[in-house]
């Protein structure tokens, strides 16, 4: 958001995402690229493990692995209705 003109935001191109990525020595096109879990969160977040297992994991066993997850995520029902 720009200091200078309240409700306006600066807009980056290009040729000035390319230019930092060339003097910071980063691959071209990382600019362009959003921050992952790791980035954001750093390494003991719950969600980064989680997306660094996935990511490890097989293609074939993602399925397996959001099913599981949903089960977690159901509430959980005790007797008589207590959670």
């Amino acid at each position: 958001m720009r200091t200078d003109r309240p409700g306006k935001f600066f807009i980056m191109g290009d040729d000035q995402a390319r230019e930092i990525e060339q003097k910071l020595s980063l691959d071209t096109g990382w600019m362009d690229t959003p921050p992952s879990y790791l980035e954001l969160n750093g390494e003991e977040d719950p969600r980064t493990k989680v997306m660094l297992l996935m990511e490890a994991m097989p293609p074939d066993q993602w399925a397996t692995a959001v099913r599981l997850l949903d089960a977690l995520a159901q509430p959980a029902t005790g007797t008589h209705g207590k959670q």
